[in-house]
């Protein structure tokens, strides 16, 4: 389930449940970074097959290396060169950044 947990205290008892409140789509995410922190290898998994770029970013928004996507649902990255540090990984989708992860890098 998609959502998150809300507590509630049922209004006839003094007892105490939860209730799962469902996400909106667009609330949902997308994607998932494993594993993270990483050495420059890492997956980019979606939750269903897409058209689109995976695009890793430095901090500064520098394009390091660009994945398209034709109805897949995951990328590999391979970049055991850069030097440690925090990363983006960006989803886009007909120019139109969808979501946004960052990525740590330790040597």
């Amino acid at each position: 389930v998609n959502g998150i947990a809300k507590w509630y205290m049922h209004p006839d008892s003094v007892t105490w449940g939860t209730s799962i409140i469902e996400l909106p789509k667009e609330k949902q995410k997308l994607l998932n970074v494993f594993p993270n922190p990483n050495d420059g290898a890492f997956t980019v998994e979606l939750n269903e097959p897409v058209d689109g770029h995976i695009i890793l970013t430095d901090m500064n928004g520098r394009e390091i290396e660009t994945i398209t996507l034709h109805h897949e649902k995951r990328a590999r990255f391979q970049a055991e060169d850069l030097p440690s540090g925090m990363y983006l990984v960006h989803f886009v989708q007909a120019g139109v950044i969808i979501e946004n992860l960052k990525v740590t890098i330790e040597h």
